[in-house]
């Protein structure tokens, strides 16, 4: 049940235009993480030629791109949606086809950006291995053939190892992270649009309201919290943060 000073609810407008802002404004920031991780796959590659795709001029324009596609993806819901009268003003599945919201936006939010950082994630650590094994081989093929690997390759084969685990700790906890954190919202889409013709009472009118406050903020600080995920989850990035800090002052 949403409060009196509710802006979505003041109007047909409001309705819509807010509903509209909100999916794009909550959808943006995961799909610019999903550019990021393709991103890092461009600057990861041995091919100079993929590496120049990764730069400024084209991220700028990946980002005003994914922009208008997102918003175009949602251009539906200032079209369909209504601030109807009733306890819960601008509801959720009050729109001509309730499931299709809640579906759509676990397409789009939930689930495909988070897709696209695992197939790009496995793809640059997969660059770094290539990478690591090339320098590797040059150096052994310094020294003679007929020698054993020194301990300083063999640390040095270790530590290559320790970096692609925490690369794919990195990378695996990044994606279930996110989807935990956006599933829920779309499964409220969903819930409400299967129960719509359900009158509630104030028990379990309470319970949505709790429910979709909680959904709420899980969704939009998904895509916003993925330093500090990292930064718990990852001795890695914790060791480059403080180099970074070292590095700067």
């Amino acid at each position: 049940m949403y409060p009196a000073y509710n802006p979505f609810g003041y109007s047909t407008a409001s309705c819509k235009i807010l509903s509209f802002i909100a999916m794009c404004a909550r959808a943006c920031p995961s799909w610019f993480i999903a550019l990021a991780s393709i991103d890092r796959f461009l600057c990861s590659s041995t091919s100079a030629t993929i590496r120049g795709w990764s730069s400024r001029r084209v991220a700028t324009r990946a980002i005003l791109i994914v922009t208008i596609v997102v918003s175009l993806f949602y251009l539906y819901v200032p079209i369909i949606f209504e601030n109807i009268e009733t306890v819960t003003k601008c509801p959720l599945a009050q729109t001509t086809f309730p499931l299709f919201n809640g579906i759509w936006n676990l397409l789009i939010f939930s689930l495909s950006p988070s897709t696209v950082m695992l197939i790009f994630g496995l793809l640059t650590i997969q660059h770094v291995q290539q990478s690591g094994k090339r320098i590797i081989s040059q150096n052994i093929q310094v020294q003679n053939q007929s020698e054993s690997i020194t301990p300083a390759q063999q640390e040095q084969l270790k530590r290559q190892k320790t970096t692609d685990r925490q690369l794919l700790q990195m990378m695996l906890v990044q994606c279930v992270y996110f989807s935990l954190w956006s599933i829920p919202i779309s499964a409220l889409y969903i819930y409400t649009a299967l129960r719509i013709s359900v009158v509630p009472d104030a028990l379990q009118l309470a319970k949505d309201s709790s429910f979709t406050n909680i959904t709420g903020v899980l969704s939009g600080t998904s895509a916003c919290t993925s330093f500090y995920v990292f930064t718990l989850s990852s001795r890695l990035f914790r060791r480059e943060l403080m180099q970074l800090f070292k590095c700067r002052w």
